[in-house]
């Protein structure tokens, strides 16, 4: 049997998060917050083959979405996306 090549194989992202940010930013604007920095080179080349999304707050609180890469943007972007508006610390009701 051969395996695929690292770039052609399908990629999972894992992550953490809060119950605030689940409920406040990522099932809302179906988006992930994943900092990526110019020396990621492995995170880079793995990006667009990412299928899924496995989050955890703790070790019971496990959450795996389908996933894929749309882009990297940048800190302008990102800022302009409003996601600094909101506290990940701050308690969000059920």
């Amino acid at each position: 049997m051969s395996k695929k090549p690292a770039s052609s194989s399908p990629t999972i992202l894992v992550g953490t998060y809060r119950k605030n940010q689940l409920k406040k930013w990522i099932l809302p604007k179906g988006l992930y917050n994943y900092p990526i920095h110019d020396e990621d080179t492995a995170i880079k080349a793995a990006a667009p083959n990412i299928r899924e999304l496995w989050l955890y707050a703790s070790k019971t609180d496990k959450l795996r979405l389908e996933a894929t890469f749309d882009r990297e943007v940048s800190a302008d972007e990102f800022a302009a996306c409003d996601y600094h508006s909101f506290s990940p610390f701050q308690e969000v009701s059920a």
